[in-house]
């Protein structure tokens, strides 16, 4: 859309200087003359500030312009980052799943050991009990072969004894045949109990053999039983060690996944940081320009109250001739006051979509509901703006904020800033028409207009404030403008990519957030070195087979509560997340 310079405007403005120039020449003199030089000056001095302003608007459309690139990059960043966390939450929850099956297949080998200990602790009972029972029965049986023996011994004495007797009484006599026949069938009947007690003997020699070979199979059984339980044993450690190596990995990816976000939470205080500075030479900036209007403001209102002072003799024309020039000072304040508006209301804007990626946590934390964030935050801009000496931006203000609509009020800024010159060419065309027809009973308020704007002319001293114009302060006053847009300029380029840096706006109770989510990230780190402690400490306390299974479910409670706060964290992202794909829906949709 084509918009009006002050170069282009300059065109009617020699016109209307010439015409001016040959007004007063005859009947006014040099004085007319000098005093339309001076009002044409002013109208060119006013033209450039408007060429100026005009440039300012074009530089930030141009910057808002960059900051919605940089935006737009720092988003896809954002979004690479969120892959890589959900691709490091995937593999943490993998990992974790593995160490729960282990720990679940360790419980259970533990559980198999320890009925197998009751087990091979019931059999050995048994087996000493029946090795005790047997020995007790060995030792009984060797006790009635040692009787058995003793009476077989004493039986051979008797036997020898009788043999002696027998011979004796052979000798003696033959009427003892009988008695030696008696005593030859109580030797059988003896030597028959005598071989039933060897019987019993070798039964008992033979379950005392059985018995022996039985304690030799136990104690094989006993040592199979330990070798199974050293098999066992090597099986736990080793599943142990696994696991242990297995946590190792596991908190090595956790204080990896820490570290990233802690490097996340730096590079956000640091964008924040420069955003800072940059907002500050921004409202420096706009601090100068609103002192540049207020500057042209009160020269204005000088030469105006000067013209006043000295027409004391026509005061009415007077009051018509300041009444036309406070309507056209008044509309050239309210283009500006508007045009101020605008660009306020832009960098409110670009400032609430720029903030909106990297703040979004303080955004989700301070303000739940939209209705009480966008009440609190017109609230604060409003104090600020105030504080600022900028007017308040209007509600229908930020509806209206796209490029399109900023080129239309500039082109119907220019429309009437020609409106307005035009009129005043037609108003020193009547005041010429005057000057060279009629006479005192045709006179017209526009011949009176004419006389009250000679004598406005010549009553002018030469220390009018319309008269001095101060090139070299405005030369100054521009170079030091140029020299703060060019600092400003470095500084966007010095500025890291994140997006929102060049018109962040960070408020009290954004601080206050930031604040408190540093001590949050204080405080995890605080707990993450706690279990690193705990868990060394478990690794040297515990380091028999009896504590290993309690080592191993606490430290299956630590990385739990560990993996619960990283879900909480990936919660509290995704709601982080819902919150800013919400305001910039509402922002797109203004």
């Amino acid at each position: 859309m084509a918009t009006t310079t002050g170069k282009e405007l300059s065109a009617p403005q020699a016109n209307g200087r010439s015409e001016a120039t040959n007004i007063f020449p005859q009947q006014y003199g040099a004085a007319g003359d000098e005093s339309m030089t001076r009002l044409e000056t002013t109208v060119s001095m006013l033209e450039r500030e408007k060429d100026e302003l005009i440039e300012m608007v074009h530089a930030h459309e141009i910057n808002n312009h960059s900051m919605r690139v940089q935006l737009q990059e720092t988003q896809v960043d954002l979004q690479k980052a969120r892959e890589e966390l959900d691709a490091a939450e995937s593999e943490t929850k993998r990992v974790q799943s593995k160490f729960e099956r282990e720990s679940d297949e360790l419980d259970i080998s533990a559980t198999t050991l320890k009925k197998e200990r009751v087990q091979h602790d019931l059999l050995k009972d048994k087996v000493h009990a029946l090795i005790t029972r047997n020995v007790k029965q060995a030792e009984a049986m060797s006790g009635e072969l040692d009787e058995a023996k003793d009476e077989l011994q004493k039986l051979n004495e008797e036997k020898e004894r009788l043999r002696g007797t027998l011979a004796s009484e052979r000798k003696k006599t033959g009427q003892e045949t009988a008695r030696v026949g008696k005593l030859k069938q109580e030797l059988a009947l003896k030597t028959s109990e005598l071989q039933k007690s060897q019987e019993v003997v070798t039964s008992l020699q033979q379950q005392l053999d059985v018995a022996k070979k039985d304690k030799v199979h136990a104690e094989a059984k006993l040592s199979q039983a330990a070798k199974e339980k050293s098999h066992v044993r090597a099986q736990l450690e080793a599943r142990c060690k696994e696991l242990e190596g297995g946590s190792t990995k596991l908190q090595a990816r956790l204080n990896g996944s820490l570290r990233k976000i802690t490097e996340l939470q730096d590079a956000l205080a640091e964008a924040k940081r420069d955003a800072a500075v940059v907002k500050e030479e921004l409202n420096d900036q706009i601090s100068d320009a609103l002192f540049a209007n207020s500057e042209i403001q009160e020269a204005l209102d000088a030469a105006m109250s000067d013209a006043a002072a000295a027409n004391g003799q026509s005061a009415a024309t007077v009051e018509e001739l300041n009444s036309h020039l406070k309507e056209a000072l008044t509309e050239k304040d309210a283009l500006e006051k508007e045009l101020a508006t605008i660009k306020e209301a832009v960098a409110v804007d670009a400032s609430a979509v720029d903030a909106a990626e990297p703040a979004k946590d303080v955004i989700d934390r301070a303000k739940r509901t939209e209705k009480r964030r966008c009440g609190y935050v017109k609230k604060k801009a409003t104090k600020m703006l105030a504080n600022a000496g900028v007017p308040p931006i209007p509600d229908n203000a930020v509806t209206h904020l796209t490029v399109t609509h900023l080129a239309e009020r500039l082109a119907e800024a220019n429309n009437e800033a020609n409106a307005y010159k035009t009129r005043n060419r037609h108003l020193m065309a009547q005041i010429d028409d005057g000057s060279h027809g009629g006479s005192d009973k045709d006179s017209t308020p526009s011949d009176a207009l004419r006389v009250q704007k000679s004598n406005v002319g010549r009553l002018r001293s030469a220390s009018d404030p319309l008269c001095i114009v101060d090139v070299e302060t405005k030369n100054e006053r521009i170079a030091e403008l140029e020299a703060k847009n060019a600092e400003l300029e470095a500084a966007q380029e010095d500025t890291p990519d994140i997006a929102g840096v060049g018109s962040l706006n960070i408020y009290p109770f954004e601080l206050r957030k930031i604040q408190t989510l540093k001590a949050d990230l204080q405080r995890m780190t605080e707990a993450r070195n706690d279990l690193e402690a705990r868990i060394q400490k478990c690794e040297k306390e515990h380091k028999t087979d009896v504590h290993r299974a309690g080592y191993v479910k606490q430290l299956k409670k630590e990385v739990g509560a560990l993996t619960r706060r990283m879900h909480g964290a990936k919660n509290t992202i995704a709601e982080l997340d819902n919150e800013l794909d919400a305001t910039k829906a509402k922002v797109y949709s203004l």
